[in-house]
């Protein structure tokens, strides 16, 4: 009788818990992304101008961002215009309207500079629009140069994250959105205690909380608006090695991701929301 108990206890545990370990009560598939054109969703941003759509981009040299629902429905999609974009990465918005491209990715360290481009947010409900860079930003390394993917914004300034490997801490790098040089080398921010690959990134619209994925899966940073305080923050971890996830960003309900294959989950543990955790 025992021994059927702890064979219960057991399988019990096993439907909770996944094999990658994380908690899958507290991960949801909650779409997939059928828009052909999207072969791999490498970053994502909730628009400002509906709160049930978001703008995602399909990584490499594509200059065109695309609104889609929780669901994965595609229905808008808008052209940029005004720059070449080499590796288009991530995408961040700003509270004044703007949606900001980040051409960062840099395979193998190759490229010397980096570029962000700003647009004005599109109309989601057309169908099809074309947008303008009304700004841009070309970012140099302060020394060797990094594979980058990940993008966000918080008040002046923009903020990149390394992608590093061989067990190598990840860092934080800022540039100044009011800095008009035609070269602009990033600063660093602080070291983080990530040593897996970091593939995307946001930041809580009041700055308490910052959340990355990873290649070994997601953390979250309780930094309370101090980026400097990072490398000593100890995060909190959500393991999800069986997809490569590639994008983030913060929901009422917890922490949109998004993954190589398209597709769409939503993790809803506590830390992930900055109403329960903003005054901890």
């Amino acid at each position: 009788m025992k021994k059927n108990i702890q064979i219960f206890v057991f399988v019990t545990f096993l439907i909770c818990f996944n094999c990658s370990g994380q908690n899958s009560t507290n991960i949801t598939k909650i779409g997939y992304i059928s828009q052909p054109e999207i072969s791999e969703c490498s970053g994502i941003t909730p628009s400002g101008k509906d709160k049930n759509l978001f703008w995602v981009n399909t990584d490499g040299p594509r200059s065109v961002i695309f609104a889609i629902d929780l669901s994965g429905k595609c229905v808008s999609r808008s052209v940029i215009t005004g720059a070449p974009v080499i590796d288009f990465e991530d995408i961040a918005r700003d509270d004044k309207g703007h949606i900001f491209i980040g051409d960062i990715g840099n395979n193998d360290a190759r490229r010397r500079t980096l570029a962000v481009y700003m647009i004005d947010e599109p109309d989601p409900s057309k169908s099809t629009s074309v947008s303008k860079v009304k700004q841009s930003w070309h970012l140099t390394f302060p020394n060797k140069p990094f594979d980058c993917e990940s993008l966000f914004i918080y008040k002046d300034n923009g903020y990149v994250i390394s992608k590093v490997f061989s067990a190598s801490q990840a860092e934080i790098y800022r540039f100044a959105l009011s800095d008009t040089s035609k070269l602009i080398t990033l600063s660093f921010v602080s070291k983080l205690q990530v040593k897996s690959p970091v593939t995307g990134a946001d930041i809580s619209s009041d700055g308490n909380l910052v959340a990355l994925t990873a290649k070994n899966g997601v953390y979250l940073f309780n930094i309370h608006q101090n980026f400097v305080s990072t490398e000593k923050v100890k995060p909190h971890f959500v393991k999800f090695g069986n997809q490569h996830i590639e994008g983030c960003c913060f929901v009422p309900d917890g922490l949109v991701v998004t993954s190589e294959n398209r597709s769409i989950y939503l993790f809803t543990h506590q830390f992930f929301h900055p109403d329960t955790v903003a005054n901890k």
